[in-house]
């Protein structure tokens, strides 16, 4: 087996997403060229508010004549319907009691 000559972060949170992230989306592009990268992918919770912060900074390192990949994504959580939401909180707060109890 070889070792891969290139990383891509393919899952990370900059202070966009509420409660679990640190630093800003240039910080982070930053650390990325700064460890051989040239590619991130910024996955916000449930937003892509990183998108003009790293869009604009990969303009900025492109007009330096770095070449830098952005790649935006969003981490979602999808339930099928309602009442399967629904079902799936009730399912919760049930074994919640149960977990109390013992």
């Amino acid at each position: 087996m070889s070792v891969p000559k290139k990383f891509v972060g393919l899952h990370c949170h900059s202070t966009l997403s509420v409660s679990d992230g640190f630093g800003q989306p240039e910080e982070h592009i930053e650390f990325a060229l700064e460890n051989g990268m040239d590619a991130l992918a910024f996955t916000e919770h449930g937003n892509q508010n990183s998108f003009p912060h790293a869009y604009l900074k990969a303009q900025e390192l492109k007009k330096k004549g770095k070449n830098f990949k952005f790649l935006p994504g969003v981490e979602a959580y999808y339930q099928p319907d309602l009442e399967s939401w629904r079902q799936t909180k009730a399912d919760l707060e049930e074994a919640k009691k149960e977990a109390k109890k013992s």
